[in-house]
């Protein structure tokens, strides 16, 4: 769906998780099956998190885990 936000939603919790716990997000199988966001305003109403499949969590956990661990500003290394 060119209209979600699902995977910018995904991504962030993941940089959430490795930025306050300073852990890897790869290899987590959250369950967004229940998560919705939207609603408001003008946009396409409440949308579902569920529909990001395997690959595309495992590449969205990777970009969150390159990013926090090279950003020095984070306190984050890739040691952790």
């Amino acid at each position: 769906n060119m209209h979600s936000n699902r995977h910018v939603l995904a991504l962030t919790a993941y940089c959430n998780v490795a930025t306050m716990y300073g852990v890897s997000p790869v290899g987590l199988k959250p369950d967004f099956s229940k998560v919705t966001y939207g609603g408001g305003g003008k946009g396409p109403g409440i949308q579902s998190m569920e529909g990001i499949t395997d690959e595309q969590r495992a590449i969205l956990q990777n970009i969150a885990w390159e990013t926090v661990s090279k950003y020095p500003y984070t306190g984050v290394t890739k040691a952790k």
